[in-house]
């Protein structure tokens, strides 16, 4: 799901036109956004997303671009086949497939 107030961002017709920002630092310069979030307090849309999310949305007008991946889990004859030389104590997650997907939502 993406939710987030982009309202205080389109209140002042700014677009974060890449990621992390405009100038990449992570931050608005704008005033007035809200300091307190909930599931759906500040909340001025949500969209739900396939996969996972991974990125800093960038905004251009109505468009809102963000990436999310998408994983298959191996099966457990792949899975055993893969981790043959795995010889570290770590547990390891084997997957068949990630899949990136790029969106463009239209927030209005």
């Amino acid at each position: 799901v993406v939710a987030g107030s982009l309202a205080a961002l389109s209140q002042i017709h700014a677009d974060w036109p890449q990621w992390r920002g405009p100038g990449g630092q992570g931050h608005a310069d704008a005033s007035k956004l809200p300091a307190d979030w909930s599931e759906v307090k500040n909340v001025s849309w949500r969209t739900e997303l396939p996969g996972r999310g991974w990125s800093s949305p960038v905004i251009l007008g109505n468009q809102v671009w963000v990436t999310a991946a998408h994983e298959t889990l191996a099966s457990e004859e792949k899975k055993k086949e893969r981790l043959k030389a795995n010889t570290g104590g770590q547990p390891l997650t084997v997957l068949s497939e990630v899949r990136i997907h790029a969106i463009c939502i239209d927030k209005s």
